[in-house]
């Protein structure tokens, strides 16, 4: 089951990316629309998965995942929807993070001091003597079973704080696919470090552009309105000739975890 979430993960990955560098391939030029080309995706879990960007300007900005989507709301055009959901996923990766760091603290039958998440940016993780440990943000792109071995691999470091041999019986006691894992992260950090890139394209935005309002005809009184047809305002013996005229007409004291960084 490990290798087929990370192997279904990788694919996405690696076709994503083709996406970014090879758009030619994937879309169709149109030459005739004046609507830029977007394709708003977000990293969560492991998977990839659609972005919809509106903007209301009657509704606080936000960002939900609902049924797959991430729904981002802008109160104005000017905000910009990769910071909006980078901002949700930090949260989401402390909520997450911590539930998973307790669990398994519990099962490993360990005592940290402190959980701190935060953007690292050269590594995954760490754990100071004091038994604090860091965690990366983007621990929360990951599939669940690389976040799990990572908040493994750290809370290992609370036994041992090094990568020594004993260390890594205790890892592979708790997580015997981690070589698995760790050969995920190195294969797939380039797109964990990279942050989201969404556009917001104001011409499909109901609300920022809307439909400019019909003019409402003035309508004649009745003895006043005039003919509805040419047919209707000749007389009768001609109309007889010309019944089809209207059709015509109407179409530091940290040891410090560079798992997919560098092969440790």
């Amino acid at each position: 089951m490990a290798e087929i979430k990370t192997t279904i993960s990788d694919i996405k990955l690696f076709i994503e990316n083709l996406h970014s560098d090879m758009p030619e391939v994937f879309e169709k030029k149109n030459s005739n629309s004046k609507t830029p080309s977007t394709r708003n995706k977000v990293l969560y879990m492991g998977d990839v998965y659609d972005v919809k960007i509106s903007a209301n300007p009657e509704k606080n900005t936000s960002c939900e995942f609902i049924d797959d989507i991430f729904h981002i709301n802008l109160k104005d055009n000017t905000q910009n929807p990769s910071k909006i959901v980078e901002t949700w996923l930090r949260e989401k990766a402390n909520e997450i993070l911590k539930q998973k760091i307790d669990v398994f603290a519990q099962k490993m039958e360990l005592e940290y001091n402190r959980l701190v998440i935060k953007d690292q940016k050269t590594v995954w993780g760490s754990c100071s003597e004091k038994s604090n440990i860091n965690l990366s943000y983007r621990l929360i792109k990951m599939p669940e079973n690389v976040i799990d071995y990572l908040v493994l691999h750290e809370l290992a470091h609370l036994v041992h704080l090094n990568h020594s041999s004993d260390y890594w019986d205790i890892v592979e006691k708790y997580c015997p696919d981690h070589k698995r894992f760790r050969k995920w992260l190195n294969n797939n950090k380039v797109s964990l470090f990279d942050n989201a890139k969404l556009k917001y394209v104001k011409e499909k935005d109901p609300y920022l552009n809307p439909p400019k309002e019909e003019v409402a005809k003035e309508v004649k009184p009745a003895q006043e309105q005039a003919p509805t047809s040419i047919a209707d305002s000749l007389p009768e013996e001609i109309t007889e000739t010309i019944p089809e005229m209207d059709n015509i007409l109407d179409d530091d004291d940290t040891v410090k975890d560079i798992e997919g960084i560098v092969e440790i």
